[in-house]
């Protein structure tokens, strides 16, 4: 259970900022908007690297046969 009386500060990777009382979470807005962005980010690469493997097989299927 939090404790609200005492200072929470974020925990996110060098920043510093000082969290309101009652937040649930661990780290300020901007730190889990930046982690959320890196994941979105990630997952758009891998699904465009999935679409061009596929793409490639398909061409590749057709000039073979």
């Amino acid at each position: 259970m939090i404790n609200e009386n005492e200072k929470r500060i974020c925990k996110g990777k060098g920043c510093k900022k000082e969290l309101p009382v009652g937040y649930k979470y661990e780290k300020c807005e901007s730190c889990r908007n930046k982690f959320l962005e890196s994941g979105i980010n990630i997952v758009k690469t891998c699904g465009a690297a999935v679409v061009g493997v596929v793409g490639l097989f398909f061409i590749i299927k057709k000039y073979l046969v």
